[in-house]
């Protein structure tokens, strides 16, 4: 009789502490992945910053009508008809 509870208790000792391993490997995936999403929103802050201070700095296009000169080269003068 007293076999059997020591085995009972065994098990069940045995049962408590993979339920707490189990729930602090599951708090520790929960740290983790909180920090995975912080380490990305960082990331992505910089990467955003990076790319407005790019457009900051950029030169202004040329006026519309330089433009439309450097599409069409000049046509030579072939004389009246």
């Amino acid at each position: 009789m007293k076999l059997r509870k020591r085995r009972r208790k065994k098990k069940k000792a045995a049962a408590e502490r993979a339920k707490s391993f189990a729930t602090m490997l599951v708090k520790r995936m929960e740290i983790c992945i909180e920090l995975v999403k912080f380490a990305i929103k960082f990331v992505i802050a910089q990467v955003e910053e990076v790319i407005n201070e790019n457009l900051r700095h950029r030169r202004p296009p040329p006026p519309v009508a330089m433009r439309m000169r450097s599409l069409s080269p000049p046509l030579p003068f072939v004389g009246p008809l």
